[in-house]
């Protein structure tokens, strides 16, 4: 696998996708027009705004021109890709369509806003997208998303391969649209904003565990376990033990803690 993982940096110079820093590029060529009854300040903050627009155009289509073609390289049956810091805004424009064996993408410390062009990555078990600027996570296929902005889980239905997910340090509320992930073993949810825990019918069997991971959730204030082994092993004594290792919650199951 050694052969087939290269890993793309910003500050590589073999590797740089960067314009050489010594070539200025074309003068910026100012043309404006005057509206009617506008002063002369507003004029020249919307011909400095206009500008800025025409800049940050013209430097995500060269940004979107130099990713095309950005892994030509790599053989189509790479299994592995590691790109660090690439200034990637997107991944539809890399054509990662045609690495059928893929099966670990490493995308960190990139400017990437949206998850998409992996629907055909069929094979696909990880994904680190840590430090990007992700909102909505949509359409993954056996994955890890790592330490975005995600404030909604949405789309994985169809990712049966998918054993370890990895969400934490983002903005979810609500824990949802998991229920097809039959291989699902890890789910790692820290650093979020969730107050709900539906956690029925799994194999949560300690209460240690369970105080280590939610004792200093401050703000979780309901959980369900019915139908996990710390429930049916400890019928007369699971709510208690349940309260004492989240003395923070207000409801268990369908009860309300008295």
């Amino acid at each position: 696998m050694t052969d087939m993982k290269r890993s793309w940096s910003k500050n590589s110079a073999a590797n740089s996708i960067d314009s050489d820093a010594s070539d200025p590029g074309p003068a910026y060529v100012e043309h404006t027009h005057v509206e009617e009854g506008e002063t002369d300040l507003a004029r020249a903050v919307r011909v400095q705004l206009e500008k800025k627009a025409e800049e940050t155009k013209k430097e995500e289509e060269e940004e979107k021109e130099g990713h095309e073609g950005f892994l030509d390289e790599w053989p189509d049956d790479t299994d592995e890709l590691e790109l660090v810091h690439c200034r990637l805004k997107d991944l539809a424009s890399l054509g990662l369509s045609r690495f059928k064996n893929l099966q670990k993408l490493c995308v960190r410390q990139n400017l990437i806003t949206h998850i998409d062009g992996l629907d055909t990555l069929s094979q696909l078990k990880e994904l680190d997208m840590y430090d990007n600027k992700i909102s909505h996570v949509r359409n993954l296929g056996g994955m890890t998303a790592l330490d975005n902005k995600i404030s909604r889980i949405d789309g994985l239905e169809t990712l049966t391969l998918i054993t370890n997910l990895e969400l934490g340090a983002n903005r979810i509320r609500v824990i949802e649209g998991l229920d097809t992930l039959v291989n699902l073993e890890q789910l790692w949810l820290g650093k979020n904003k969730i107050t709900k825990l539906e956690a029925n019918n799994n194999l949560l069997s300690s209460f240690e565990e369970l105080e280590q991971q939610l004792a200093d959730k401050r703000h979780l204030s309901t959980v369900y376990l019915e139908g996990n082994p710390m429930q049916r092993d400890n019928q007369p004594t699971y709510r208690t033990k349940v309260k004492l290792a989240v003395p923070q919650v207000k409801q268990i199951d369908a009860t309300y803690v008295r």
